[in-house]
């Protein structure tokens, strides 16, 4: 036998706390009062008569004080929750991995999948044995234990009645290994999985004998999910985008769903939409307008999981960007720029940028100059940097080179061919940590991109007029690419947030520190590094906002006010996820077993027996002592 509650010595204490007050209470002897009698002669006939039933007196005090002994003993056992040993070499150690994915929101079974698991789950604890010992493990994108090894079972099943689904898929082989390093040098490691079966084949098998209960209905569930949606402004026409739609039909059947495209809430199409078995349908929408920021895509009728039949995506904002060009004259460089509505282009010298003071510039162009100090700007564009000045450092010159490597997956050089450029002569730069060349000649950087102090930076090495780079259409969507990519702009399709994913958002001006606020409500607060970025860890599909926290003390600057919040959406975009069809569990090409219930040695509450037993005690000895049986 073991003890769950006081240990063997601390009943031990506990009685003698109780049993050595009550024995001295007993020993003492009961003091008599005094009575003034008138005839003392009969009172003696009285007492003498008395004295052989002296024995039995004090056998009734000894009973009553084993009474209240046998009290003691029950409630100091009852306190130590005595369990049934079992036998040692039989004991079972327990890692139940309760799965609380996305799919486990599914309603193909009464009232949803997570709430069968909890029940499932249920089961297993009260089939444990006297001797098993269990941990439970949450399984979504992060895998946590949320109990400790633990052999009571109220507490693991209030730790079950705490679990919920969330919104993001389930890592299986994270959870393993969590339950594997548990698992460790105990006896009878076991593993039991309880989960809709949508993870997968597991090749090497863990540490420890695993078993699996299955959740869903037996027949498969109709599910129809929104797997992808995607959406961008055109580079040239920021009032104007597309989107790009990916529906899938898991079921095993033909399916119609009625498809809606929301723009602010304004609905842009409404499809009615024929999917047969397994189809994967991709829905391309060109040429749009009007929207501001929100977009959201519905299909309706709802089914049996609801999280994937809405999707969410976010206009990237039109940014205006301020541009100054400090050059004494370069007709292409100023018409370039112009092409580009969203920027305000301003003009100064060289001589003229000495005097004045350019300030509040979002980007500053410097044509064959550079000054002794770099301005504040979000990006600043050099053109032929006198090599004194340059702000990336200048290695060498190269007479007349030809392009021979491209970055071409960087977003400087998106729809952009410089292969067969023309060029005079051209500085080549030293690259520093985090400097990329966009363009190299026999491995000689020409052009670069990078960082110096928090500012993003593009140098070209050559002077545009000794080139035929201004002639070719490249010429100015390199310009709109550099003002999108110094402004944070992406011109590609962008897919909106995967939840059980890393987020790396953009913090807002001047924010130190910014607050995530999920749909829910729930907050989250994260550091802004250097970049500019913070890093959260999303759980949640649907609009978030990106507050900047406010600063310590009793007010808070302009940047934590409304002005500086920003808007991320978010999506479960994960077609395993979607496909709801309940699975089994193949571990190294063998079926996992379900969990053999019941272990060695029953897992009877002893303590509830040891207090039952006391109130009957109690009872009697209330009995014995109205009946005069112990008195």
């Amino acid at each position: 036998m073991s003890f769950a509650g006081l240990s063997g010595l601390g009943v031990l204490a506990a009685f003698a706390a109780v049993a050595g007050p009550l024995v001295v209470l007993y020993l003492l002897k009961m003091r008599r009062r005094r009575i003034e009698v008138p005839f003392v002669k009969l009172w003696q006939h009285v007492l003498s008569e008395r004295e052989p039933t002296s024995w039995l007196q004090r056998l009734r005090r000894l009973l009553s004080l084993l009474l209240q002994l046998a009290l003691a003993a029950l409630l100091a056992f009852a306190l130590g929750d005595p369990r049934m040993a079992g036998r040692a070499h039989d004991a079972r150690s327990v890692v139940l991995v309760i799965d609380c994915s996305a799919s486990m929101q599914a309603r193909d079974v009464t009232p949803s999948r997570m709430a069968k698991a909890r029940a499932e789950a249920r089961k297993v604890v009260r089939g444990l044995g006297g001797a098993d010992a269990a941990l439970i493990l949450r399984m979504d994108a992060e895998p946590v234990p949320v109990t400790g090894w633990e052999t009571d079972g109220h507490a693991l099943e209030r730790a079950i009645e705490s679990l919920e689904a969330s919104d993001d898929a389930a890592d299986f082989d994270g959870a393993l290994a969590l339950a594997g390093d548990a698992l460790r040098g105990r006896t009878g490691p076991t593993i039991v999985v309880v989960s809709d079966g949508a993870l997968g084949e597991i090749r090497r098998p863990p540490a420890g004998d695993v078993r699996f209960v299955r959740v869903g209905a037996s027949a498969g569930a109709d599910n129809v999910g929104v797997t992808a949606f995607n959406v961008r402004r055109y580079p040239l026409n920021k009032s104007s985008y597309e989107v790009l739609l990916e529906i899938v039909n898991h079921s095993q059947k033909p399916a119609q769903r009625t498809l809606t495209l929301e723009a602010d809430g304004e609905a842009v199409d409404v499809a009615k939409l024929d999917l047969a078995p397994g189809e994967k349908l991709r829905r391309f929408y060109p040429n749009l307008s009007g929207a501001q920021s929100r977009l959201l895509a519905r299909i309706e009728p709802h089914d049996a999981l609801v999280l994937d039949d809405t999707a969410y995506a976010l206009l990237p904002p039109r940014k205006k960007q301020r541009v100054l060009v400090v050059t004494d004259g370069n007709l292409f460089l100023e018409g370039g720029l112009l092409l580009d509505e969203s920027a305000e282009v301003d003009r100064l010298t060289p001589a003229a940028y000495a005097t004045a003071r350019a300030q509040g510039y979002d980007v500053v162009v410097f044509d064959r100059f550079a000054p002794a100090e770099p301005p504040r700007a979000r990006g600043l564009l050099y053109i032929a940097p006198p090599r004194a000045q340059s702000p990336i450092a200048v290695r060498s010159e190269i007479k007349r080179p030809f392009l021979t490597e491209l970055a071409e997956g960087h977003p400087l050089l998106r729809w952009i061919t410089l292969t067969d450029v023309n060029i005079a002569e051209s500085s080549v730069f030293a690259l520093e940590r985090g400097d990329v060349a966009l363009a190299s000649s026999l491995h000689q950087p020409i052009i670069v991109a990078g960082q110096r102090g928090g500012q993003k930076m593009l140098a070209i090495g050559f002077d545009l007029r000794r080139s035929d780079l201004p002639m070719r259409v490249a010429f100015p969507v390199l310009l709109v690419d550099a003002l999108d990519w110094f402004a944070g702009d992406d011109t590609q399709l962008a897919s909106s947030y995967r939840t059980g994913r890393p987020w790396r958002v953009a913090g807002p001006p001047g924010a130190s520190q910014v607050t995530l606020i999920d749909p829910a409500g729930g907050r989250a607060l994260a550091e802004v590094g250097d970049d500019g970025f913070a890093l959260f860890f999303g759980r949640h599909v649907g609009f978030h906002r990106i507050a900047a926290a406010a600063p310590a003390g009793p007010a808070s600057g302009p940047a934590s006010g409304p002005a500086a919040d920003s808007w991320i959406a978010a999506n479960l975009a994960d077609p395993n996820e979607s496909d709801i069809t309940p699975r089994a569990l193949v571990i190294a090409g063998r079926t996992a077993p379900p969990p053999d219930l019941g272990g060695p040695g029953p897992r009877r509450r002893l303590w509830a027996l040891l207090l039952v037993a006391a109130i009957a005690l109690s009872l009697f000895e209330w009995v014995s002592y109205q009946r005069r049986w112990t008195v």
